[in-house]
């Protein structure tokens, strides 16, 4: 199935900001410690080594921390493509 190129405007301003505005300002700590949770999983299972565990789990913890003062939306469009 093709994905469009571009979304129309009103369709990005009107539906999918305020879906995202929503979950970023309700679920953003609750994703992030799920995050943590998954990575610190893919560590025990080996799936993942240790070294890179743990630069996820910095980068993620700091974003936590900050709650994520530099969130951005640049269109939507890579978190609703």
């Amino acid at each position: 199935m093709n994905q469009p190129t571009t979304r129309c405007q009103t369709y990005v301003d009107y539906v999918l900001a305020p879906t995202y505005s929503f979950t970023r300002d309700h679920y953003f700590t609750y994703i992030l410690e799920i995050s943590i949770a998954h990575i610190q999983m893919l560590r025990r299972q080996k799936i993942i080594p240790d070294i890179h565990a743990s630069t996820l789990v910095e980068a993620t913890t700091k974003l936590y921390e900050t709650g994520g003062t530099n969130r951005t939306t640049p269109n939507l469009k890579t978190y609703f493509s």
